[in-house]
Parts: C-alpha cells; sequence; structure tokens
C-alpha cells in the first residue's frame, strides 16, 4: 500500500468514525459539558468543520482518476450555492423586484425609533438594504452543512465507489453500529429509564430512542444497519469442506441473524410508524436478492427470529397501530401534518422563487402558524416542502439534482445486475427508505444522519471515475481546497457560543451570544443601580 493510499484510508477511517460520534452525541444537535463543571460547548458546527476537513482530505489524498466528475460536483454544488445567494445584501429597489414578500417584511421592521441619554430620539428609517434570507446566520450555517454533506459524498465516492472489499467494510461498520444502537435503545425502552446518555429526555419517553432525541431519526439509524447487516447475511461464502468451516459458516450466519432480530426489535420498540414502514421497504429488498438466489431459512435462524420478535410484537405493535390509525385524523384535522402541510404552501406562494432562506423555517413559521397548531415547529415534517419553503422553486429543483444524477447512474450501468447483488441492493434499499421516509419527517435536518446518508450514497453511487488527469480532477482538488478552507469557519460558530469565549470572537456574532452579554451587562447596571444611581446613569451614558 502507498502513502498517499495509507493516508486516504486513515483519513476515510477518521471521517466514518467522526459520523458515527457524532450520531452518539444525540445526532450533533445537543450540547457537550467540558471538564470542571462549565459551560456546555456546542458541537454542531465543530462536527460540520471536521467533516469538512477529513472529507477535504479524502479528496487530495485520492488518485487523481478516482476523483469524481464534474456532474457529480455540479450536482452536487447546486444548492449550497443557490442558498448562499440568499446572504447577498441587495439594494431595497431590487429586493423589492425580486423577493416583494422579504422587502415588505424589511419595511416593517426598519430600526429605531431609540431614546439616547441626551433625551434625543433616533427616528425609524427603513433599511438602504438586506439580504434575501429573513435570517443571514440561520441560512450561513445551514449552507455549511449542505456543502459538509457534498464533501461527504464525494470523499466517499472517491474512496469506496468500485472497490468491493471497500464497501464490504463500510458495510461490516454500519452493521454493527446499528446493532450497537439496537442493544442501547432496547435496553433504554425495557428499562424505562428517562435518560438519554446524560441528558433527561422530554419527548418520547415510551419508546426506544437509542442515544438520539426523536424516535424517527433513532429509527432510520437502525433500519440503515438493518439492511447492511441483511447484506452481509446475503453474501455468499465459499463452504469448506471440514466441519470446522462449516460451524464457523453456521456461526456467522446465526449472528447475523439474531443482530438482524435485534434491529427489527428496536424498530418496533421505538414505534414509529414510518421507521417500521422503512424497514419493510429494506427487508423486501433484501427479499428480492434473497428469491433471487433461490435461498431459503434455516431452520434455527428462523425459531431464533421468532422467539424474539413475536413477544415483543405483542407488546409494540399494538400502539403503532393506534398510531397508524390517526394517520387520517393528522392529515384532515385543523392541528395535523394536513394544516401545517396548507400552510406551507402559502409561504411557498409568498416566496416562490428564492425562499425565505435556507434554515429559516422555525422563524419564519411564526408569521403564518393557524391558530389552531400551538407551540413552536420548528421543522416542516416533510424536507422536501421545507427545502421549497426555504430556497424556493430553483433551490427544490437542486436538491433533486444529485437524486436524479444518482438513479440514472444506476439504471444505466447495472440495472438488470442490481437485483441480484446481495450486498448493493438492501443498502440501495435502505436510501430508497430514506428519500420516502423524509416525505412525513425530518431525519436529514439531523446533521449526523445526513453526514452518514451522504457517506452511504457516495459509497454506492456507481462509477464512471474519471480515466485520466483532467478537469473533473482539477475541480474535485479546487472543491476539497475550499473546503478546508471554511472548515475554521464552521468550527468558529461553534465556538463562539461557549460562554467562556463570547465577545472575544467577532465572527459569526450569534444574537443569542449578543443577548447573553447584554443581559450581564444589564444585571451589572441594576446592580450599580442599587448602590448608586447617578453614577449608574452616567456610566451607561459615557460611551454614547
Amino acid at each position: 500500500m502507498t502513502p498517499a493510499r495509507r493516508s486516504q484510508t486513515a483519513f476515510l477511517i477518521l471521517l466514518v468514525g467522526t459520523i458515527l460520534s457524532a450520531a452518539i452525541l444525540f445526532g450533533a444537535v445537543a450540547e457537550v459539558p467540558l471538564p470542571g463543571g462549565g459551560p456546555r460547548l456546542d458541537v454542531r458546527h465543530l462536527f460540520v468543520g471536521l467533516v469538512l476537513a477529513l472529507g477535504a482530505a479524502v479528496l487530495l489524498t485520492a488518485p487523481r482518476e478516482r476523483r469524481p466528475r464534474a456532474a457529480w460536483i455540479a450536482a452536487l454544488a447546486a444548492l449550497p450555492l443557490w442558498a448562499a445567494l440568499s446572504l447577498v445584501e441587495l439594494p431595497l429597489p431590487v429586493l423589492e423586484t425580486v423577493a416583494p414578500a422579504r422587502a415588505a417584511a424589511a419595511l416593517a421592521t426598519p430600526a429605531g425609533p431609540i431614546e439616547g441619554c441626551d433625551r434625543q430620539l433616533v427616528e425609524a428609517s427603513p433599511p438602504a438594504s438586506a439580504p434575501i434570507s429573513f435570517d443571514p446566520l440561520l441560512t450561513r450555517q445551514t449552507v455549511f452543512y449542505m456543502a459538509a454533506a457534498a464533501i461527504a459524498f464525494l470523499a466517499s465516492f472517491a474512496f469506496f465507489s468500485g472497490h468491493r472489499a471497500r464497501l464490504l467494510a463500510l458495510a461490516v461498520t454500519l452493521s454493527l453500529f446499528g446493532f450497537a444502537e439496537s442493544v442501547y435503545g432496547l435496553w433504554q425502552w425495557a428499562s424505562g429509564t428517562p435518560m438519554v446518555l446524560w441528558q433527561e429526555k422530554t419527548a418520547f419517553v415510551d419508546a426506544a430512542t437509542g442515544t438520539l432525541i426523536n424516535r424517527n431519526h433513532f429509527a432510520q439509524l437502525v433500519y440503515i444497519g438493518l439492511a447492511a447487516t441483511l447484506a452481509l447475511l446475503l453474501l455468499p461464502r465459499a463452504a469448506g469442506s471440514d466441519v470446522v468451516s462449516r460451524e464457523r459458516a453456521m456461526a456467522i450466519r446465526v449472528a447475523l441473524g439474531l443482530a438482524v432480530t435485534t434491529q427489527l426489535a428496536a424498530i418496533l420498540a421505538s414505534r414509529s410508524r414510518a421507521g417500521l414502514g422503512c424497514a419493510v421497504i429494506v427487508l423486501l429488498a433484501a427479499g428480492v436478492v434473497f428469491v433471487r438466489r433461490r435461498g431459503r431459512l434455516r431452520l434455527l435462524e428462523s425459531l431464533l427470529a421468532l422467539a424474539v420478535l413475536v413477544p415483543l410484537a405483542l407488546v409494540t405493535v399494538p400502539p403503532v397501530l393506534e398510531r397508524l390509525a390517526d394517520v387520517s385524523l393528522e392529515w384532515t384535522g385543523p392541528a395535523g401534518r394536513g394544516e401545517v402541510f396548507r400552510t406551507s404552501l402559502r409561504i411557498i406562494a409568498e416566496h416562490p422563487v428564492f425562499g425565505t432562506g435556507a434554515g429559516t423555517f422555525s422563524l419564519i413559521w411564526g408569521g403564518y402558524r393557524p391558530p389552531t397548531i400551538h407551540g413552536a415547529y420548528n421543522y416542516a415534517h416533510n424536507d422536501y416542502l421545507q427545502v421549497l419553503i426555504e430556497t424556493g422553486l430553483p433551490g427544490f429543483a437542486f436538491a433533486l439534482l444529485p437524486i436524479m444524477l444518482f438513479v440514472w447512474r444506476i439504471w444505466k450501468r447495472g440495472r438488470w445486475q442490481l437485483f441480484a447483488d446481495p450486498l448493493g441492493l438492501p443498502l440501495l434499499g435502505a436510501l430508497g427508505a430514506v428519500a420516502l421516509h423524509e416525505l412525513v419527517d425530518f431525519g436529514l435536518q439531523i446533521p449526523s444522519n445526513l453526514m452518514l446518508v451522504a457517506v452511504l450514497a457516495g459509497a454506492l453511487a456507481p462509477s464512471p471515475l474519471i480515466r485520466t488527469p483532467g478537469r473533473g480532477g482539477r475541480l474535485a482538488a479546487a472543491i476539497a481546497v475550499l473546503a478546508i478552507l471554511a472548515a475554521p469557519l464552521a468550527v468558529l460558530h461553534s465556538l463562539a457560543r461557549w460562554p467562556a469565549l463570547a465577545g472575544r470572537i467577532g465572527w459569526p456574532d450569534p444574537p443569542s451570544v449578543r443577548h447573553r452579554i447584554a443581559g450581564q451587562q444589564f444585571e451589572r447596571w441594576r446592580d450599580r443601580m442599587s448602590d448608586d444611581p447617578a453614577a449608574a446613569r452616567a456610566a451607561a451614558c459615557s460611551g454614547l
């Protein structure tokens, strides 16, 4: 193995390890306590920065002939570039032309009036310019997510595509991870613990959620692992002539069968309707391979599966059936998914071209929320719909580009061999299940789930790779260099939220940090007012 290949392998292992570690840390959406009991650190963009840097390193150390072609790069870069356009400050007359609803919102909330210390009034005045995004900070963060997922796909493509042994190693890794998540989720459900690691559950307390907060996102991780386990179970094995070889092969089959049973049990314990449906899709994909190979389940494996699944199904299936009975009410009732969908169509109608800005759904929803829906609604519970709202019709088309290219390449290169592929078809079934799952959920809004799906898709994306060094290889290297330059900026987004560094990092200046600093200043001012009002007023106005 050459030094470049060893380096690429090491970077890829670090990339996959980082993604799986983030899945263990609540999907990289929570804060991690630091030693000494100090303030917690927001790991979201720390994770994104690592993915950008490691993915870029995999691309740069890949042989030039294995770097992805320009078609893949263009398809993956279209959405983040389009989303980044909404960060550009536009003069108000231009904004009124290209995004009239956004311009109206900017005019409705001008700066001022403000009463100064000298009793002068700063008059309210409309802004001279504004970006298309309703919240540039949220949009910038989401663009980082999109770019990291694109880099993860390209890195995985450069490393795995066309390498059967490497894809097999990835399947083993995903199978082990899915099994570990399943065991933890089942223990969590059976013990009735209210904790996820060191954090207390506030929702889904009666369901298995593993190391994630949401049962649907947990089910998504597990059925991806289930697909990998089924792929390993279906792989043909050379039959040895001696007793030891036969016993070893039987032991492997039994172990994999138990792993499949455990993962199915965990999905049942999650009580996720969509998760259960997606698991069925994965099973059907594996079933196609199984039937084409004219295989048959062995008696021991069948009895083991039934011994575990039947008692568990008696406990978990009735609640799932009850939730399935509520589907029609959710779509027709005044406070369910149907009302969210209808309200979302109103938002799209008012922002059809550029949308409201990537990542701004939770912000924009409050202005449209029907009175029948109470509480915060941070996601549309339909990622396709959310992309439409946030990036408009062009953004939605750009989001579909990599999916369309992926399907076309699969169809063109190996549509007939695909149905007999024991390794590829179950994993492709998992990707198809994810695509359908996002119609009713927001699993890909979770950073670790998004990056894991990107790595799996890149590994399964078929060639062609460029045969000789050329424009595609140079473009991939240029994209990798940009990713390395962007990685520190993503890390700053995480560090800027850490109270110990608040005010010391000038960028990105999150509103939450400004609010915290203003609160601290107010507390100090109030304390001084109670001791010496005149001195406190003079100190407050001394800088004006």
